[in-house]
């Protein structure tokens, strides 16, 4: 993640991050927890956390291959100018009946400050 999901990113470095991810998380399906204590048993959450972090991982890759544009502290290096006509969204993800991850979008709503593009 820190290689390829960081602040510079392009469809190839995120293609690859997915797919390390979803390797990942097919192993984290058959793995074991060999501590059977049961009182504060500190295998047990690490294993929980891991699976968190994995699920977490893939929504962030999703999300920045879905964002064709740089924004932000977001930056893809393949599309490196912002897009307000197809990106000012908020993008969304939630894991449907099947466990899968779905993508959507909500609009943003525009209160005070019209977005602008930083300037630095």
């Amino acid at each position: 993640m820190m290689d390829t999901v960081s602040v510079f990113r392009t469809e190839t470095g995120l293609q690859a991050a997915l797919g390390s991810v979803r390797e990942l998380q097919e192993r984290y399906r058959r793995i074991r927890v060999r501590d059977k204590g049961r009182r504060f048993n500190r295998e047990v959450l690490d294993v929980l956390e891991l699976g968190y972090m994995l699920d977490l991982a893939e929504a962030i890759a999703l999300g920045a291959l879905f964002r064709q544009e740089s924004r932000g502290a977001h930056s893809r290096e393949d599309y490196p100018r912002r897009d307000d006509a197809r990106f000012l969204v908020h993008t969304l993800v939630r894991q449907a009946g099947d466990g899968a991850p779905r993508l959507s979008t909500k609009p943003v709503a525009i209160t005070r400050f019209q977005p602008q593009e930083r300037k630095y």
